[in-house]
């Protein structure tokens, strides 16, 4: 059994997509909304992926931060990871490294491959972290053990 939250996330999924349904953005961020104010996880990152890349609605960061912040804080570790990038590249937010890669670190902990790739690359560029390459190496091999393609290449280099 569904909650009537997870069942308001389909609807919007459905519009989304176009699963079911013809394809309508501006109904899906309807639902979406509707799911997010009950803090609905994977409503609230939907939302916040819409508005940062502008699908369907004008591109607006700093809401896509707001979001990605509450489903992050909520224990969404999907949300977390695009915190972090929020934090590391100042989109939506002023820029700070260190709680860019905080939440990135909590993300990869949970087994976001995204989010272990992310950390792995930061720890062979200095982004946030003192190079490291026996870290770089152990977050990178978690992340490709996930099928990580762009992990599985970065490996190659080591």
């Amino acid at each position: 059994i569904f909650s009537a939250m997870t069942v308001l996330h389909k609807i919007a999924s459905g519009f989304a997509l176009g699963l079911g349904v013809e394809k309508n953005i501006p109904i899906a961020l309807y639902w979406f909304e509707k799911a997010a104010k009950s803090n609905h996880l994977e409503a609230l990152f939907n939302l916040a992926l819409h508005y940062a890349k502008g699908k369907g609605i004008k591109a607006d960061y700093k809401k896509a931060f707001l979001l990605y912040k509450r489903a992050a804080e909520l224990g969404a570790e999907f949300a977390q990871c695009n915190l972090g990038i929020c934090y590391l590249e100042g989109l939506g937010t002023k820029r700070n490294l260190a709680k860019g890669i905080e939440w990135m670190r909590r993300a990869a902990r949970k087994g976001d491959a995204k989010a272990q790739y992310n950390l792995g690359m930061a720890y062979v560029e200095g982004e946030g972290v003192t190079i490291n390459r026996h870290f770089a190496r152990i977050w990178l091999e978690k992340a490709a053990k996930q099928n990580h393609r762009q992990a599985t290449r970065k490996l190659l280099d080591f």
